[in-house]
């Protein structure tokens, strides 16, 4: 294959080919999505589950141009995040929507008000210069997994993860 970027489809579509294969276990799809928190001007990553269980060819990851105008990639910029999930994972979850008195969690209820009430305040005194709250910068009850009326920490609550870097070929464990 002679491009690694070209406008496959046409109407502002910019198809990346990944110049991989993919193999998942069965049952296993894989997401192909944006570079998390990695936004760029005038693209959108246009988002897809891909069947690597059986697929015998590489996939694609299109972004399609949201103004005229031209994006540019630098060189070793990610373009594509992949994400395994579970083939079935997102058909089998049901949404339900709830009123929060009714719910029959009522630390849940707790919980919220407490956070409701501080991030208020927090956010009340941050443009007031109040020396306690610039100096916090920001709340981080969930990046340190806190309960807001405990004190308590999160058992197991994850503030980043380590993932594995793929194995070249021939260097397997």
């Amino acid at each position: 294959m002679g491009h690694f970027v070209l406008s496959h489809f046409s109407m502002g579509v910019v198809t990346f080919h990944v110049g991989y294969m993919f193999r998942t276990p069965p049952g296993w799809d894989l997401l192909a999505t944006a570079p998390m928190n990695r936004p760029k001007h005038g693209i959108a990553a246009l988002s897809g589950i891909i069947e690597t269980d059986w697929l015998p060819f590489p996939f694609t990851m299109n972004w399609k141009m949201t103004a005229p105008g031209f994006v540019r990639f630098e060189k070793d910029e990610p373009f594509c995040t992949i994400i395994p999930i579970h083939y079935d994972m997102l058909e089998s979850v049901r949404p339900e929507m709830r009123i929060m008195d009714a719910e029959p969690e009522p630390e849940l209820k707790l919980e919220y008000e407490a956070w409701m009430k501080s991030r208020t305040d927090f956010l009340a005194k941050l443009p007031k210069h109040d020396p306690e709250t610039v100096k916090q910068a920001w709340q981080k009850y969930y990046f340190q997994g806190q309960r807001l009326t405990t004190d308590e920490k999160v058992e197991g609550h994850k503030s980043k993860l380590r993932l594995a870097a793929p194995e070249e070929p021939g260097t397997e464990s």
